[in-house]
């Protein structure tokens, strides 16, 4: 039956023997999810992050699971980031556009029809890129679910295209893995 997914998490977690994580800025539902016995604790997790769009970060010792962050935790100017032996500043990277996805498959079970395989697809209008990617998913999904979800991949594969690599400075130490960050470009 459906389960909230903080409980999911959570459970997973106490199974593979995690005890001090934090679930409390989990929301969702999970419909279903289907795991094999001899996957890791990992893997059990990485169907529920990729269709519920949360990641798991250490904090001070902690496994913390939080949801991908809407906003930027703080502005960063060039002349903020600490220097390295190569250089310092910000260093841009931009995919080739041979490595941009135009059209995402998602394989799930559907939560509302008997339980039968469904895919769901997204299509970059307009794109013209010839790249695939499918993946299926050990989940019951609802049809707008699965396609929320094929959607958001084909939008997040389109963002990171886009690379910044950058060192902070002992000063900007508040900010944790996982954090976004605005540049003063608004970028």
């Amino acid at each position: 039956e459906a389960a909230p997914l903080d409980r999911v998490v959570a459970e997973l977690c106490e199974a593979a023997g995690v005890h001090d994580f934090d679930v409390s800025r989990l929301f969702g539902l999970v419909r279903g999810h289907v795991s094999g016995e001899t996957e890791s604790a990992r893997a059990r997790l990485q169907a529920l992050i990729l269709a519920h769009a949360f990641q798991a970060v250490e904090r001070d010792g902690k496994l913390v699971f939080l949801p991908l962050p809407r906003r930027s935790a703080a502005m960063l100017s060039r002349a903020e980031t600490a220097y390295e032996d190569d250089g310092g500043g910000i260093s841009e990277i931009r995919a080739a556009a041979a490595e941009v996805v135009g059209r995402v498959r998602l394989g799930h079970v559907a939560a509302e029809a008997g339980y039968e395989d469904r895919v769901a697809e997204a299509v970059f209008p307009g794109d013209g890129a010839d790249g695939v990617t499918a993946l299926d998913l050990p989940m019951a999904m609802t049809g707008p679910e699965g396609l929320a979800v094929a959607e958001r991949w084909l939008a997040e594969a389109r963002i990171a295209r886009d690379q910044l690599r950058l060192v902070l400075p002992p000063s900007r130490r508040a900010l944790g893995a996982g954090e976004m960050v605005a540049l003063e470009d608004g970028s």
